[in-house]
């Protein structure tokens, strides 16, 4: 097809320039054979077959392009050419599970290149916030964030122990932008003999990273026109804040929160329907306008996240409340004269009390029902 590259109908090994990215051809019991096999899984593994675990997004589909030689070593040129190509076959996520201790301007260059095209890039923060390795001494101390994750073009994403606090090795810092769970991840599938056919489980921020990636690709899916900073802005307003973060909206070791799936294909889907909120010229003294959006009907479950929507003049206050027998649950968001007229409000039906609770949406002086939910 004159793209320069021959014969590259499943992919491209820009470490071997050739045309078969298969892990293990050149030495089948090298450390860098394993490792691309488990990243795409905890994207894309297939569900409902009784082999491993199940990945994230088991609908998308996975573009091999191998950069790394089967043990380990790899060169920037490999990386950049890789990211080209990735950008000219028009994919929307971008994974690097993979980091350097070293600023490199063509590397960046390359990144800010695919992101200008429309592709998310999302990158592991690194595991050097132990500083264990001599690899990561020359990284900034106390987190030591690894590049590319550094590159504010792309998303950061650190990793979690099962128990949702940071993992100790999981590099941090204030150009981290979220985490995910990266412990213990699995079982995925582990390269074994030219085949896929073994499993086995992984901890790493390499593992927290195709994650986000692998639940980006679900909101390009659900919003196709969406602008890649609109999917990162769902992606990290969704998030479920830990404790650990004492209440903050940031921190350094968590960024903005921990992932969620179900969250952030919610929110995508009440802004995607924000015209559900109405599509009139509002005035200063209009009252509010509410919808409320839900993944299942009927009563709440404890895990169960809903979306109210607010919608009221541009700059005013908009607040939700949920009421039952007396209490009231309030959720609002500062006056802002630059913020949108339509807002959002995720409330956890675990906050919520068993029983039925009456929704409404408040503008500075008006109040509005808009349903019952049952918990």
């Amino acid at each position: 097809d004159d793209n320069g590259y021959t014969d590259d109908w499943r992919g491209y090994d820009f470490w071997s320039d050739d045309n078969s990215p298969q892990a293990g051809e050149e030495n089948p019991d090298g450390d860098g054979t394993t490792h691309g096999s488990m990243v795409a899984g905890v994207i894309a593994a297939s569900a409902n077959n009784n082999l491993g675990g199940a990945g994230v997004n088991q609908q998308t589909k996975i573009l091999p392009l191998q950069v790394f030689s089967d043990d380990s070593e790899a060169y920037t040129s490999s990386l950049v050419a890789a990211i080209y190509y990735a950008a000219e076959q028009n994919v929307d996520v971008i994974n690097l599970s993979l980091g350097t201790s070293q600023y490199d301007s063509v590397l960046l260059e390359a990144i800010q290149a695919a992101r200008a095209s429309g592709v998310i890039v999302v990158a592991a923060s690194g595991n050097c916030a132990l500083n264990d390795e001599p690899f990561c001494n020359p990284l900034e101390a106390p987190g030591r964030m690894t590049y590319p994750a550094l590159y504010p073009s792309v998303l950061a994403v650190g990793a979690t122990t099962s128990g949702g606090v940071r993992a100790s090795y999981s590099s941090y810092g204030p150009l981290l932008d979220i985490v995910a769970p990266g412990s213990n991840i699995g079982p995925l599938p582990v390269y074994n003999d030219l085949s896929t056919s073994s499993y086995a489980s992984a901890s790493g921020t390499s593992f927290a990273s195709p994650l986000v990636a692998g639940i980006a690709a679900l909101l390009v899916a659900q919003t196709p026109s969406s602008s890649t900073s609109q999917i990162e802005d769902v992606l990290i307003n969704s998030v479920v804040k830990p404790s650990t973060m004492s209440g903050q909206n940031y921190t350094n070791e968590y960024g903005f929160g921990v992932v969620n799936a179900h969250r952030a294909t919610l929110l995508n889907q009440a802004i995607a329907q924000s015209s559900s909120l109405g599509t009139g010229e509002l005035s200063a003294r209009s009252p509010a306008s509410g919808a409320i959006w839900r993944a299942a009907t009927g009563t709440l479950a404890s895990d169960e996240t809903i979306v109210i929507g607010c919608r009221t003049f541009p700059g005013d206050t908009c607040q939700a409340t949920l009421e039952k027998s007396g209490t009231i649950l309030r959720y609002t968001t500062l006056v802002n004269s630059k913020s949108a007229d339509s807002q959002y409000f995720l409330v956890k039906a675990s906050d919520l009390t068993s029983g039925s609770w009456n929704t409404s949406v408040h503008s500075r002086e008006y109040g509005k029902s808009i349903g019952t939910l049952v918990r």
